[in-house]
């Protein structure tokens, strides 16, 4: 695309965004390879599979952008707003992010990194202490060997991603899901992965000296060859412990006396990272109990009144929560709600960043003010309001 073009472009789509007519910017499959981009609003812009090899973009802001499949190899983003941009798909590598902010990026199957016949060439470069990526998705997107010491990732979900010899010294991973992910040969000294859920991580080789893994879910993860020098373990989730019948009943009686009494008596019902597959539930009072990480397959919750509950990172695939009063409660990054059955459910301001719904079932299902943000298998057009 010829520079004039590209000016015009971008004045509609400044117009467009003041609603003072233009048009919105679709500038999808141009070359706009080696552009200098500077200080121009960008919100909701489109760039599916530009090539923007070389291109620099500074104090942006690229919010709600679409850059779907976009060529951002070698580029120079310093300063860029990313707010809910969808990069699923990009190609990063060599690409150079400065003082970004990246809440709710889509960067799901995005590369970091580039590779020639199998051979790595260049990795992008993050300065330390230069990114914070929060609530976002980078189910298997490839990091492998990027320098991010200090960085922030923070409640997203990194699944099946390919970190291996990645440098996160000093970073922020707090309750990330990280299941599956290589981190074969790792260097997270002094990491804060506190919250975490690494079931099933290749850690082989992994450097963990000092770093703090309080809570982290380490299911089905070989530590044998890493190096723990002053890791802080505390509470860590080695296995899924599996309650027994009763030791279940005995929380639930408990929980229900503590919600009937405002907390007076009784305690929570606490099940992380608990194994409850088929358990019943059905018309028990959850409300405010946490389910954080557990593995509920085909449990029952028809009828349960769940309101704020936690069930964050948890395996809920062929559950069934029918006529279920969630109203409130989060599913954040919950790995599987499929296929489970929320028909004529209240799920009146859930939470569900994050979360797979593939063959969900939503009919007459209460979603008012619902957070669906960067969730995965939704519907569409079965959704009831």
């Amino acid at each position: 695309m010829d520079q004039e073009r590209l000016l015009r472009a971008l004045e509609n789509h400044a117009k467009w965004l003041s609603n003072a007519g233009g048009a919105q910017a679709d500038l999808s499959r141009s070359i706009l390879n080696g552009v200098r981009l500077s200080e121009r609003p960008l919100q909701r812009a489109r760039f599916v599979g530009t090539g923007m090899v070389g291109c620099c973009v500074i104090d942006c802001d690229m919010s709600e952008a679409d850059l779907f499949g976009a060529d951002l190899t070698d580029a120079a983003l310093v300063r860029v707003k990313l707010t809910r941009a969808n990069m699923q798909g990009t190609h990063l590598g060599g690409a150079e992010l400065v003082a970004c902010e990246m809440s709710e990026v889509n960067l799901q199957q995005s590369s970091f990194a580039r590779w020639e016949g199998g051979d790595l060439i260049k990795r992008s470069r993050i300065p330390a202490n230069h990114i914070t990526i929060s609530d976002s998705n980078l189910i298997q997107a490839n990091l492998s060997g990027l320098r991010m010491e200090g960085a922030t990732i923070a409640n997203s979900d990194l699944t099946g991603a390919n970190l291996s010899g990645v440098l996160l010294r000093d970073a922020i991973l707090t309750g990330t899901v990280l299941r599956g992910v290589d981190l074969t040969e790792a260097d997270l000294t002094g990491a804060d992965l506190t919250g975490a859920d690494l079931t099933g991580a290749k850690l082989s080789r992994a450097q963990l000296s000092g770093a703090k893994l309080v809570q982290t879910v380490l299911a089905d993860v070989d530590l044998s060859d890493c190096l723990l020098t002053d890791t802080d373990l505390s509470q860590a989730i080695l296995v899924r412990p599996s309650p027994e019948p009763a030791e279940v009943e005995d929380a639930l009686r408990n929980h229900e006396a503590w919600v009937k009494s405002g907390g007076r008596r009784g305690r929570r019902a606490e099940f992380e990272g608990a194994d409850l597959q088929d358990f019943d539930f059905a018309k028990r009072e959850l409300s405010a109990a946490s389910f954080r990480h557990a593995c509920l397959r085909g449990a029952k919750f028809d009828g349960a009144r769940l309101r704020f509950a936690c069930f964050d990172a948890a395996d809920l695939s062929g559950a069934t929560l029918v006529e279920a009063d969630c109203a409130g409660a989060s599913f954040g990054g919950a790995e599987r709600l499929w296929p489970v059955d929320f028909r004529r459910a209240n799920l009146r301001h859930g939470c569900f960043r994050g979360a797979d719904f593939t063959d969900a079932k939503f009919q007459l299902t209460n979603l008012e003010k619902a957070d669906f943000t960067n969730a995965r298998g939704l519907p569409g057009p079965r959704l009831a309001p």
